[in-house]
């Protein structure tokens, strides 16, 4: 799904961040502990969810504004999923994120 060209046009409009909740990858060392990220995925999107896409505004180095939420793990429709990515290009910030300052590794 993600290979196709329709998915990867609209992909490469964001900035992609992978938030590792269960094993960070060595090659991604020295990292926040996966718990931590596991707790801020929780805390500030109230869903644990795996895999789970969400679109962030940054604000600063301790927050940024949630802009949406596609909260089906496994994309089954597509066009759904295309038009998440569309309207988030535009849509209206909903709330502040806080991030909370990354644990001491």
């Amino acid at each position: 799904m993600f290979s196709l060209p329709e998915v990867q046009k609209r992909l490469h409009q964001y900035v992609q961040v992978y938030l590792f909740t269960d094993i960070v990858p060595a090659v991604f060392q020295p990292s926040p502990p996966p718990e931590w990220n596991r707790d801020f995925q929780w805390q500030a999107f109230g869903d644990a969810q795996l895999p789970l896409y969400v679109v962030l505004e940054p604000v600063n180095e301790r927050q940024a504004r949630l802009v949406g939420i596609y909260n089906e793990g496994k994309i089954n429709d597509v066009a759904a999923f295309l038009r998440f990515l569309d309207t988030s290009l535009t849509a209206p910030a909903s709330r502040a994120v806080d991030i909370p300052p990354y644990p001491t590794p």
